[in-house]
């Protein structure tokens, strides 16, 4: 069972590398590219790229294999940042 940090860790991994081949190489990566890259298995891949594709960062062609998949263009949402923003960051420093 996929705990929901390790869910959210799979899912910016792979957007990492979908993000890193397409600058790369032009094109995005395969199945067994992504398993490689990423060091996890199939059913984590899907359910990662499906939470891409329901945050609308990226798209693909209906019955089209992982080599259809493209980036939206659409910024993601830095859920780290903005946590981090709110208690401390580097106001710490220069506070404290």
């Amino acid at each position: 069972m996929i705990g929901t940090g390790d869910r959210m860790e799979t899912k910016d991994k792979v957007y990492s590398v979908l993000r890193s081949s397409w600058s790369a190489y032009g094109r995005a990566p395969t199945l067994h590219e992504l398993k490689v890259r990423t060091g996890r298995d199939l059913p984590a891949l899907r359910q990662a790229l499906k939470d891409l594709r329901d945050d609308g960062l990226v798209q693909w062609k209906a019955g089209g294999g992982a080599e259809s998949i493209r980036l939206t263009g659409k910024t993601p949402r830095d859920e780290f940042s903005e946590e981090r923003s709110g208690r401390g960051g580097i106001q710490y420093w220069t506070d404290y």
